[in-house]
């Protein structure tokens, strides 16, 4: 007796991942991409959108049947099935989704990403165009023509009709927003346990220490009474999401204009600027640096959900647009008042290297972690170490 042979929809079964499997597929191949400058696109189908009606069973059949083994297929989070196509260009999905959504009219159209979202879709890494390096299955006779007229199509952009993910024009400058495209996926959702404990120890310190944030206000404005002493900045939050930090004001005024006369002084590797004896601090603004005092009023973001107590610190808008692809993974997670970082020497470190913190913090976060490292705070803010 012959061996049966497993069904089609055994098949399709056998090959779609979990959501916890597909974010470490994606984890995976995004940090493949950032060591050796590889690139990969995404085929995200929403499956909650309102116009979508049809079976996610029948779209998994479709795929199961018409990607390559290489490819990876699993769900997201919120109904929404993603397709991984490894050393694929924008191009390349694109024909690929075109192809899909001949075999499977009913499925949603997809979200078309490619990572890094920045890269020349058609140049670079030596892969050529995504059109010519991705094997289509063979398609029917049916729609041979629309196919080959999409391959010429893509020669000048991407398909009318399919939806792409957010990139840069080639010229433009960066976007310094980047929670979007694969960054997006891979957001680290913030826990209820964490939440709740942002919220408690935020809002009894206001209350707390409310007599010594009234008193470094007026202190602040006896001493430049012409400035607010409240200092608002926009920085970038979880996924680069932009949103207005509060500080006691620690520098004079046209402080920023100030800045490109000192470029040649810092003392800090990568985008970020930091040097040791600031002459645009003023003498109270040392000693509010030097306590951490000035950082006092960032305990309302915490309270309203802009930061959290631990987490990454946030970044201004064109120290992100300069990172590296692979220092974005500092923001995966919520911004944060304290984390490894502070509590190892501040600007001791080089960028290089707190990026790399920020990162392990985002993978190993934990309870017993975050507790650890807000007591850790205690002594490195007594003490000043590595303030600056």
């Amino acid at each position: 007796m012959g061996v049966r042979k497993p069904s089609r929809v055994a098949r399709a079964d056998e090959r779609i991942r979990s959501a916890n499997e597909m974010r470490q597929i994606l984890l995976r191949e995004r940090a493949r991409a950032d060591r050796n400058s590889h690139l990969f696109s995404v085929l995200v189908f929403d499956f909650e959108s309102p116009r979508s009606e049809a079976d996610p069973q029948d779209l998994v059949r479709h795929l199961a049947e018409r990607v390559r083994m290489s490819d990876e297929i699993g769900w997201l989070e919120d109904r929404r099935l993603a397709v991984l196509l490894p050393e694929t260009t924008r191009s390349g999905a694109c024909v690929v989704a075109e192809d899909i959504g001949q075999a499977a009219p009913e499925a949603p159209r997809p979200d078309v990403i490619q990572y890094p979202a920045d890269r020349d879709s058609d140049r670079g890494n030596g892969t050529g165009g995504g059109s010519r390096r991705h094997k289509l299955p063979e398609p029917s006779s049916e729609h041979d023509q629309a196919v080959e007229e999409i391959i010429e199509e893509l020669n000048g952009g991407v398909p009318e009709g399919l939806q792409s993910g957010p990139t840069t024009p080639r010229g433009d400058k960066p976007d310094p927003w980047v929670g979007q495209g694969v960054d997006a996926l891979l957001l680290y959702p913030l826990p209820l346990w964490k939440r709740l404990l942002d919220v408690a120890v935020s809002g009894a310190a206001l209350l707390v220490l409310s007599p010594l944030l009234i008193v470094t206000w007026v202190a602040i404005k006896l001493s430049a009474l012409r400035e607010p002493a409240l200092f608002r900045q926009t920085r970038c939050g979880q996924g680069g999401r932009p949103f207005t930090i509060f500080k006691f004001r620690t520098m004079i005024r046209d402080a920023e204009d100030m800045k490109k006369g000192l470029l040649d002084r810092n003392e800090q590797t990568g985008p970020v600027f930091k040097i040791h004896n600031d002459p645009r601090i003023t003498r109270l603004g040392k000693f509010l640096r030097r306590t951490s005092i000035d950082e006092l009023p960032q305990l309302w973001n915490v309270f309203i959900g802009d930061m959290t107590l631990v987490g990454p610190r946030p970044p201004i808008p064109s120290e992100v647009a300069r990172y590296d692809t692979w220092q974005r993974r500092r923001l995966d997670v919520p911004v944060g008042l304290t984390c490894t970082w502070q509590v190892s020497g501040r600007s001791k470190i080089k960028f290089q290297e707190w990026v790399r913190m920020d990162i392990r913090y985002a993978e190993e976060r934990n309870f017993l972690l975050d507790l650890k490292l807000l007591l850790l705070t205690v002594p490195a803010v007594l003490t000043g170490r590595g303030a600056n």
